[in-house]
């Protein structure tokens, strides 16, 4: 039984869920694994609470518990939080003991050399694929294939006339890695809004200066930005990053003063992969205009 399992079980009674809300503990209010995205060896860490949830929030493990409860399933779900990192630590042979004595964090991926050699890859063969039994079983193509985006300059020439540049929704800004974090005065400084960056010469040919408002619109929508000139961006390219276009109610004053805008408005989420099922962030297209 997991979270997929309770969403299924929703979709078919959603009775049960008639009175509960979700709202999720921040990172200093719940005890949790952290393995940060870096080079190989990878580290894991122990993230520790530093306070109880504030107000009706609960980390995400009570909130799944506490759904499964309701919905008559609890003796699946009996493990406490530690109790249930500790068996996902030890694919690892690590525990939240081990981890708390080592607060610096620790590598978890300790293969020696030649450890693939005599074990094999996680794959049909337990070789290096390069033709895929398992995607080809699955009715992918077993070969790595390039596919032209299906909003494109090239794939849709018709739609790229009215919408010429491709549009590129982009990582996150160190200074604003999520939403709460616009409400810090000290980051909100930094970045108080976002912006569409785009090349000196398409944004000549187009009026633009740097720092002054545009309009970029896509097929779905648009919206109004600062525009930055970069030298460093194709000329066919626009980017915007991604996670302004808030409005929270209570004590999101600072946020809200400037909450930017929401670049999802311009993207399709029904345009998705067919075999990761993600949606294109990436490639779209769109205009830009003074």
């Amino acid at each position: 039984m997991d979270l997929l399992v309770l969403v299924d079980i929703y979709r078919n009674d959603t009775a049960k869920f008639a009175d509960i809300v979700l709202p999720a503990a921040t990172f200093l209010e719940k005890t949790d694994i952290q393995a940060p995205d870096v080079a190989i060896p990878r580290v894991i860490q122990l993230q520790e609470k530093v306070v109880e949830p504030t107000n009706e929030s609960w980390s995400e493990f009570k909130i799944i518990q506490e759904l499964a409860k309701k919905m008559g399933y609890g003796e699946y779900f009996r493990e406490t939080e530690e109790e249930l990192i500790d068996r996902v630590l030890n694919h690892w042979g690590l525990s939240v003991d081990v981890l708390r004595q080592n607060r610096s964090g620790m590598v978890f991926e300790p293969n020696v050399v030649g450890y693939y050699h005599r074990n094999g890859f996680p794959t049909e063969s337990g070789k290096i694929e390069i033709f895929s039994e398992k995607l080809k079983t699955l009715g992918f193509d077993p070969l790595p294939e390039f596919k032209e985006p299906t909003e494109s300059p090239l794939s849709n020439r018709a739609l790229a006339r009215e919408f010429p540049l491709v549009l590129v929704t982009g990582n996150r800004v160190r200074s604003s890695y999520l939403s709460f974090l616009h409400n810090l005065p000290s980051l909100h400084r930094r970045n108080p809004e976002n912006w569409v960056e785009i090349h000196p010469a398409t944004a000549g040919a187009r009026g633009i200066k740097d720092a002054e408002f545009v309009t970029v619109e896509s097929p779905r929508g648009k919206i109004e930005l600062k525009a930055k000139l970069n030298s460093k961006v194709d000329p066919r390219v626009v980017f915007i990053p991604y996670g302004w276009g808030h409005n929270y109610d209570g004590s999101w004053q600072l946020a809200n003063s400037s909450p930017g805008e929401s670049v999802n408005i311009l993207t399709d989420h029904a345009l998705t992969d067919a075999m990761s099922g993600m949606p294109n962030y990436k490639s779209l297209l769109c205009q830009v205009r003074k």
